[in-house]
């Protein structure tokens, strides 16, 4: 098996301080749900419902709306413009054809992660992570990349693709034993000890 180290950037304390930093100074209206998007015109219309009170809407006016719905909620929203539309969300006008055939297309993806903590470091401690690519084109999103992401023997390992869906039938013992095999491969096998505590998202 190759491995590679090379220089990447990734958001040291997690991608959920992104957003933490574009919300500061806005006023976030928690626990309310969009029920309409109306663009087209001068400005744009945002209704809205607080989940604690459905009865009462709420209705929202500015110069431009930022809509960052899941992906799952933009399906069932393009599936269902313009037909019963409680609890999903209604754009007026309808999306052009276009935005509506581009979120058809897109897919779910699925990405697991393999937190595994180790009594000592034994790779080195400055690299905020290294990689490794499968040999087959079914593995090469098994274990890909593992980040060091404390001041601590820990390593976050990614499963991705054909291999997370694979990862989804398979026990923790076997997905971690996989992981030290890889772990193995790259820094040999007198390197790298049994983990002593282990954490298996799905």
């Amino acid at each position: 098996m190759k491995s590679y180290c090379n220089v990447f950037v990734a958001v040291r304390n997690g991608y959920s301080c992104v957003p933490v930093a574009l919300a500061d100074g806005l006023d976030i209206k928690l626990g309310t749900a969009v029920t309409d998007i109306q663009y087209g015109g001068p400005g744009v219309t945002v209704k809205a419902v607080s989940t604690r009170n459905p009865s009462q809407p709420q209705t929202f006016k500015g110069d431009v709306v930022l809509c960052t719905l899941p992906l799952g909620v933009l399906k069932v929203a393009v599936a269902n413009n313009g037909q019963n539309q409680q609890n999903f969300v209604k754009f007026d006008p309808p999306l052009p054809d276009w935005k509506v055939a581009a979120i058809k297309r897109l897919g779910y993806g699925n990405l697991n992660k393999v937190v595994l903590c180790f009594e000592r470091t034994f790779w080195d401690p400055s690299a905020n992570l290294f990689g490794h690519v499968g040999t087959t084109t079914a593995s090469r999103g098994e274990l890909f990349l593992f980040w060091n992401l404390y001041s601590a023997p820990v390593l976050l390992a990614l499963v991705a693709g054909e291999a997370a869906a694979v990862m989804e039938n398979v026990t923790d013992d076997v997905i971690v034993g996989r992981c030290i095999a890889v772990l193995k491969s790259i820094f040999g096998h007198a390197a790298v000890p049994q983990p002593k505590e282990c954490v298996v998202t799905r």
